[in-house]
């Protein structure tokens, strides 16, 4: 397979799954201190409810003297966001991570940078006024293994659906436009208004980097457990990528490690919550909140240092 086709397979992948963020309808699910979190993001609120912050979770398990932690992030953050988690990560035997295409062996060059996947995060942490996942998370520590599908593997995963990126491309472009449409019936049907449809919406940013980050914020918090873009996506994007995690964990757990997190993006988390307590038979320990996005009203914040 050519490095120019593993290049664009992944970037339609990673493409595909920022796409998502934006289309997922609402589902509101509740969350306790030792059960399961189900949804791995939510809108901070004050006591007027107006939000403070977006935030994703870290989800904690445990069997025995195992323990694993689920880490749920977004991609482009807060610079402390993401300072934090590298801290935190000191604290494990191995930390699993996500990288679509193969392991992240150093930091971001100026030719990583030419990536479509990188121009396209690069132009949202841009208009949203935060930073890349990939230019402040430290990939290099001894203790981080890649645990997602290597570019040498997408064609298998494709020729194994009877796919290639074209057909890939217009079943879920298909798929895409069957959930709006699904979604704008049940508008219809609740005598609510329905928007039209609009693939161009997810690159005209508004006007200012605020605004941005809470629509964001709110679509995201809405999200289901599944991507809300038909099944293809979600077994491309969401089942295959977890079963090579899921691979790499057995082999790490057979290898004795006792203290594991899986570091990937939120949407993946509550098919890994799952099969972490059916399969594995690990209970829930806790929940917690880390702050990706600062949401407070700049005119709120202006007011206050008046």
């Amino acid at each position: 397979m050519s490095r120019q086709f593993r290049k664009w397979g992944v970037g339609l992948l990673g493409g595909l799954l920022i796409f998502s963020l934006w289309c997922c309808p609402s589902l509101v699910l509740a969350q306790g201190e030792n059960k399961p979190i189900k949804v791995f993001v939510r809108l901070k609120m004050d006591d007027n409810k107006q939000p403070l912050a977006f935030q994703t979770a870290l989800g904690k398990y445990a069997k025995g003297d195992v323990k694993i932690d689920l880490i749920g992030v977004v991609h482009i953050g807060e610079q402390q966001y993401y300072e934090k988690f590298n801290e935190l990560f000191k604290n494990y035997d191995v930390v699993l991570y996500e990288a679509a295409g193969g392991p992240i062996k150093s930091k971001p060059s100026v030719l990583d940078s030419l990536d479509p996947l990188a121009i396209l995060y690069g132009s949202l942490a841009s208009n949203m006024k935060v930073r890349e996942q990939m230019k402040v998370i430290d990939y290099t520590t001894n203790n981080f293994v890649h645990a997602d599908i290597r570019g040498e593997d997408i064609p298998e995963v494709l020729n194994k659906r009877g796919d290639n990126l074209f057909t890939l491309f217009l079943t879920i472009m298909a798929d895409i436009m069957r959930e709006h449409n699904l979604a704008q019936a049940k508008l219809k049907a609740e005598g609510k208004k329905a928007a039209p449809f609009d693939l161009l919406a997810l690159f005209r940013a508004p006007e200012s980097g605020y605004k941005m980050r809470l629509g964001m914020a709110r679509e995201l918090a809405r999200a289901e457990p599944t991507l809300g873009l038909g099944k293809t996506v979600d077994s491309l994007l969401l089942d295959e990528r977890n079963q090579a995690c899921l691979k790499v964990l057995k082999q790490q757990l057979k290898a004795g490690k006792k203290k594991i997190a899986i570091f990937y993006g939120a949407a993946h988390m509550p098919d890994f919550e799952q099969k972490l307590m059916k399969e594995y038979g690990m209970e829930p320990q806790g929940v917690e909140w880390f702050t990706a996005w600062d949401l407070v009203d700049p005119k709120m914040k202006e007011k206050k240092d008046k």
